[in-house]
């Protein structure tokens, strides 16, 4: 391909996304209503003008074809760039598709707007009943389907067992470790660096929570500092814990992917003037005075100001980062979206601070942790945290929150690795080992009422490193 093509495809990327995501919404729409419901009006008018837009690209002139083949999604051929704006449309699409068995669908140039809401219709209808794939029956004028192949599905299958493997999320916890470190002594030397290769770190993990959102809770109780800088191992791990926490609540009350990618980046750059600016304060060895936490508060303010004037391509996400910090600082005029975004950071970085070790105190026990923040909560003060989020973190942790290490009734003791199983909402335990080299066991408490929880343990007191229960595999 000579470069004035390949100049020419990139000119489209726009195009292609403001198609993409019009199929995406009009498709989620038809999920709920009929094709006659007024509340689909806008989505295919959207469509329609998307459609209009295509169809006067010469690729179009055979028709347009979606297509979804090795993980690579193409419309007419032309592979879509990874883009924060189609992250939800790139993953709904592809499992529609899966779910109907269709590996590509081509709307002709004989195709009325008409006959698009008909079998988007019927498409929608279909996966929204059906567990399992299973061929979509529905044929339309002016639509044609490509069948999927069946080797192709068990492929997809494999994909989403690697996105359940723990080792896939450990690999990528370190990237993003890495990447981070990388950024942060970046910033810190006046150096820009871009934010590119963090998103794509936090977007891969963002599809983990998707299939096995514990292993991805998990990555907040590693504190290895291995491949950060000296001194800023902590305060990384602490920021990465933050973001992750963020992202598995927004997953939890049902935030598009988008916007759990760009609250993860959020939480991310959250206390960036802490680690460039105010390190000696945050590391000191007694707790802080008024001016001492005032200074830490300007200092985030400052760090976000000097993040905005360096990295201007990620403008939209610094802005979003200052305009949180601005609106914990007022008691109105932000947008609702803002104000819980907001409120979500400010619960997921407590209770990962709370858990966290400081020099001048060890780090709460989770159940503790939860406790503190339940009875903040119960508070009648001004500046409270969200009792609705809050519900929400222990529908995730669980009452013994997971993570917790626990001394049984049978003098045993486990971590909490699960707050319910599929069946019951009984915890999911693994045994503590007395030999590293034994396989761990698994304890669902439904199966084995008898057995109590006495008490929560502190997991550095008994020398436990509760991440390797997440990611050894068990018996």
């Amino acid at each position: 391909m000579t470069p004035a093509a390949e100049e020419n495809k990139t000119d489209l990327q726009p195009l292609l996304r403001d198609f993409l995501n019009a199929n995406f919404a009009l498709l989620k729409i038809l999920a709920i209503h009929q094709p006659n419901n007024d509340a689909v009006k806008r989505p295919l008018s959207d469509y329609e003008k998307a459609l209009a837009q295509i169809r006067t690209l010469p690729q179009a002139e055979k028709g347009i074809e979606i297509k979804f083949d090795d993980g690579i999604m193409t419309v007419m051929g032309i592979k879509l760039k990874p883009h924060f704006s189609i992250i939800e449309a790139q993953i709904h699409i592809p499992d529609s598709m899966e779910i109907a068995l269709i590996e590509s669908l081509k709307i002709t140039s004989s195709a009325s707007i008409q006959n698009v809401a008909e079998f988007y219709g019927a498409w929608a209808m279909h996966c929204s009943v059906l567990s399992k794939p299973k061929a979509i029956i529905k044929r339309v004028d002016g639509i044609q389907i490509k069948p999927l192949d069946l080797k192709k599905m068990e492929m997809r299958a494999k994909s989403r067992e690697l996105l359940m493997d723990p080792v896939y999320s450990l690999h990528h916890h370190y990237m993003l470790k890495v990447l981070l470190d990388k950024f942060f002594y970046g910033f810190a030397g006046h150096t820009v660096i871009s934010q590119k290769a963090i998103r794509r770190e936090l977007i891969e993990l963002s599809q983990v929570i998707r299939y096995a959102p514990y292993n991805v809770l998990a990555l907040t109780f590693i504190r290895d500092t291995e491949g950060c800088s000296m001194g800023l191992g902590p305060p990384i791990l602490q920021a990465v814990a933050t973001s992750l926490l963020s992202m598995l609540l927004a997953n939890e009350i049902g935030l598009s992917v988008t916007d759990q990618v760009n609250l993860g980046m959020v939480g991310l750059l959250y206390n960036v003037g802490l680690l460039c600016e105010a390190s000696a304060v945050v590391t000191k060895k007694e707790a802080l005075t008024e001016d001492e936490y005032k200074a830490v508060v300007d200092a985030q303010f400052s760090g976000v100001f000097k993040l905005i004037k360096a990295q201007g391509q990620s403008r939209p996400v610094l802005e979003r980062l200052l305009a949180i910090f601005e609106h914990a600082q007022m008691k109105q005029g932000s947008s609702i979206s803002l104000t819980l975004e907001s409120r979500l950071l400010r619960l997921a970085s407590q209770y990962i601070a709370l858990t966290s070790p400081r020099p001048f105190r060890s780090a709460y026990l989770r159940d503790e942790a939860m406790k503190i923040l339940g009875s903040q909560i119960a508070s009648n003060k001004a500046d409270r945290l969200d009792p609705i989020l809050y519900y929400f973190l222990v529908s995730l942790l669980g009452l013994v929150p997971v993570g917790s290490l626990v001394e049984l009734s049978n003098q045993k003791k486990a971590v909490v690795t699960r707050p319910r199983g599929e069946k019951t909402d009984a915890l999911i335990l693994k045994m503590v080992l007395d030999d590293p080299n034994d396989a761990i066991q698994t304890l669902d408490l439904s199966e084995q009422p008898q057995v109590q929880i006495l008490k929560t343990l502190d997991p550095d007191q008994e020398g436990i490193a509760i991440s390797a229960y997440f990611f050894k595999r068990s018996a």
